[in-house]
């Protein structure tokens, strides 16, 4: 009888104990674990803290992307400890500081990643915005479109740089169509079949029929939501005896960080049947259209980081093909920043041209 009082006490001691048990495992299951099958990556590790530079995050869950999943969330960690969820996958903020993100999906949380937002530099190097102009001979509705990039740059003097790609159409093989665009295609795709198109600083795509209302919010949002952090200045000699450009382009960041440089040769005066609306305009001039592409891509040549105002520089040579004229051709740079849009960009003529630095103090 003693024997079964002991069991009986025994069971009564350890049944809540078992219930404390159960309840803990219960609750583990249900919040989230520091897994790796969760990983998070972010695009850079630095932005500038001005409200509309971004960082883009990809997340993986055992290798699958699963960025855009409705129950994959992101949250933030706040340089004061508040923590947040994001909305989507793209962040931005006005206020500086270290941020923390960490990455949850099918109740797994990645490990956690830090990026960091740095104060905005004053805007020391004059900004322009590059304009890439899509285009084809044989589209209708191209010359619209060229029109009006061709106004935005009346009413900004000296602010906006254009470079007109050219492609084929079903209608015919353009003459002036050149392997750059197809690289652009890569970029963009679907941007060579629905011609016009518009692509601003390799960021922004305003609606191709309305450039004049859309190209002028995008021209907008390049001057005050990315001002430049460095400046370019370019040098073209030209040797006639070798039918060549021999090409120096320097870059200096008052800013810091990590830059590319892509290097186009452009040709202006160019004479051919161009569809226009219901007519072929048979005298049509082609402006800004782009030659050839002498760096590696359209994202450019690596530079590396650039230490604040001390210049690197990019060197390189064209053959001048003898169905080109040289003494109508420019030299286009155009610098990339870590973000892969294009920060800054600068012209000059390719015979023996050469422009300086220009600041904005000019």
């Amino acid at each position: 009888m003693k024997r079964l009082k002991n069991i009986l006490c025994l069971c009564a001691f350890a049944l809540p104990l078992l219930g404390l048990s159960g309840c803990s495992g219960s609750s583990s299951t249900d919040e989230p674990t520091t897994s790796s099958a969760v990983v998070l990556t972010p695009n850079r590790t630095s932005i500038t803290a001005n409200g509309a530079d971004q960082v883009i995050f990809t997340v993986k869950y055992n290798g699958m992307d699963v960025s855009s999943r409705p129950n994959m969330k992101i949250t933030v960690t706040t340089p004061s400890g508040e923590q947040s969820e994001i909305s989507g996958n793209a962040f931005s903020t006005q206020t500086q500081g270290e941020y923390t993100f960490t990455a949850t999906f099918e109740s797994q949380t990645s490990a956690p990643v830090t990026v960091t937002a740095t104060a905005p530099v004053a805007e020391k190097y004059f900004r322009r915005v590059c304009f890439m102009d899509v285009t084809s001979t044989y589209c209708t509705f191209c010359p619209t479109a060229s029109r009006a990039i061709a106004m935005l740059q009346q009413n900004r003097p000296d602010r906006i740089i254009a470079l007109a790609f050219h492609a084929d159409m079903s209608g015919g093989s353009d003459p002036f169509k050149t392997p750059a665009t197809a690289l652009l295609e890569t970029l963009f795709p679907g941007t060579t079949s629905n011609l016009p198109a518009v692509i601003v600083d390799l960021r922004d795509t305003p609606e191709s029929n309305n450039v004049s209302v859309a190209g002028a919010q995008a021209y907008n949002n390049s001057r005050n939501s990315y001002p430049a952090t460095c400046g370019i200045r370019i040098e073209s000699q030209y040797d006639e005896s070798a039918g060549s450009l021999n090409i120096t382009v320097g870059v200096t960041s008052n800013a810091g960080g990590e830059y590319r440089v892509a290097v186009v040769a452009v040709e202006n005066g160019l004479v051919a049947p161009q569809k226009d609306g219901g007519l072929t305009i048979d005298d049509y001039v082609h402006n800004d259209v782009v030659r050839s592409l002498l760096t590696k891509s359209l994202a450019g040549d690596d530079l590396g980081v650039l230490e604040v105002d001390v210049e690197k520089t990019w060197t390189g040579s064209l053959t001048i093909d003898p169905a080109w004229n040289v003494d109508n051709m420019n030299i286009v740079a155009y610098v990339t920043d870590a973000s892969g849009y294009i920060n800054n960009v600068s012209e000059c003529e390719a015979k023996n041209g050469m422009c300086d630095y220009k600041l904005n103090e000019e």
